[in-house]
């Protein structure tokens, strides 16, 4: 068996697939791991994957900026945001290693990159 098949076998895609499906048919949506709709049936495993993804990143970005409210947002690409700190804040920035969200539990460690430093 190769690879891809274990992978498969050990998340179950099938069932999930067809679970998407039955949902799909009864509804025409589906409803992600947040609880959005999904209004399209393309590709239903990457449209909820993806669809909850963007939510968690969503979450967990909000939350990280409620928690580092000394951090001005500039920009969110995908899953990365780009933010300005006060330089006496640096260290207490560098030192955070994970984001999380409060619907899933999860937590994901992060890499926090300094492009510059004022002085």
């Amino acid at each position: 068996m190769i690879q891809i098949d274990k992978i498969r076998n050990y998340l179950e895609i099938k069932e999930f697939k067809s679970n998407l499906r039955e949902e799909f048919d009864k509804n025409n949506f589906i409803i992600n791991f947040y609880g959005r709709p999904i209004l399209s049936d393309a590709n239903l495993i990457n449209y909820w994957v993806q669809s909850s993804c963007v939510d968690f990143c969503c979450l967990s970005f909000y939350n990280f900026l409620n928690d580092n409210s000394y951090l001005k947002l500039h920009a969110m690409i995908h899953d990365s945001i780009i933010v300005s700190c006060p330089n006496d804040r640096m260290e207490t920035l560098k030192n955070i290693k994970k984001l999380s969200e409060n619907v899933s539990k999860f937590s994901i460690p992060i890499k926090i990159n300094i492009l510059e430093k004022n002085n």
